[in-house]
């Protein structure tokens, strides 16, 4: 019997393609578990505002039915004006400019939407959550209060997949409950272990105590000191520290002002995907 290289390569391939295909769909599907666990409501539309995802804290904050919301215009029950508002802001959209902040008249009230391009730079998609820019208030108490207990162990090895090979420890720090509870539940999700720390001292005094974060995500206004201060006393204990620098004021200026290896920067207000590419970023996964 004779070999066939060319067939056998081919072969070869296909299995590759197929092991990718599944490789993204597990991933794609993981995304989704994270989304449908939030406090807070996500939602996927095409560019006309039809839906075509919702997790369950959207259909309870607009109090419909996923059923009732996917294939619809999320702002249906809207004024013309509203209705008008959102969808202009959607179309200016751009790469250069992926993201805005509306107020789209669903609660609990500012939105943020970010825009997914496809190669041409044409929007295919948007994702909306509600905007994580203000401080703590009565929403981000109450998200937070309805996450319950955040448990170490309730991620599987199956959940997080072969390619997470091992648990990476991420220090977050931010003062608004809103974030901490994001940041926390997703990076969880995705197999990583979290401490949180609301001021710049609790961030220091964690940094110290422990071992060794593979990953610090540091907003830059703390209640006590500022995050620029925190950052280069970190990077005094310990000069390889690996930071993703956080803010939502001044985001060019402040992404200008932290370059070099082992830092980058997260604009706010974020998404999910965003936070956990930028994580993946900086320890190499």
């Amino acid at each position: 019997m004779t070999s066939d290289p060319q067939g056998e390569a081919l072969a070869a391939q296909l299995r590759r393609l197929e092991q990718e295909k599944n490789s993204l769909e597990r991933r794609a599907q993981r995304y989704k578990d994270i989304l449908d666990t939030l406090p807070w409501p996500v939602c996927r539309l095409l560019p006309d505002g039809i839906v075509s995802y919702v997790n369950r804290a959207c259909c309870e904050a607009v109090q419909r039915d996923a059923v009732e919301l996917i294939g619809r215009g999320l702002l249906a029950q809207s004024g013309d004006e509203v209705r008008q508002r959102a969808l202009g802001a959607w179309h200016k959209l751009s790469v250069d400019a992926p993201t805005v902040q509306i107020d789209c008249g669903l609660p609990p009230g500012l939105w943020l939407f970010q825009g997914i391009f496809d190669d041409q730079g044409r929007l295919e998609a948007l994702q909306g959550s509600p905007a994580l820019t203000a401080g703590p208030g009565a929403e981000a108490e109450a998200a937070t209060a309805d996450a319950g207990p955040l448990d170490h162990d309730e991620v599987s090895a199956e959940e997080v997949g072969a390619d997470d090979r091992r648990a990476r420890r991420v220090l977050v720090v931010d003062d608004e409950n809103m974030v901490c509870t994001l940041a926390q539940k997703v990076l969880e999700k995705f197999g990583f272990e979290v401490v949180v720390a609301r001021t710049g001292k609790a961030a220091l005094t964690a940094f110290e105590a422990q071992e060794c974060f593979d990953v610090v995500l540091l907003d830059m206004s703390l209640p006590d000191i500022d995050g620029k201060q925190v950052f280069s006393a970190m990077r005094q204990l310990r000069p390889d520290a690996r930071v993703v620098i956080s803010s939502g004021y001044d985001s060019a200026s402040s992404g200008q002002r932290f370059t070099g290896p082992g830092v980058t920067f997260l604009p706010k207000p974020y998404m999910p995907d965003q936070l956990i590419g930028k994580i993946r970023e900086m320890v190499g996964d």
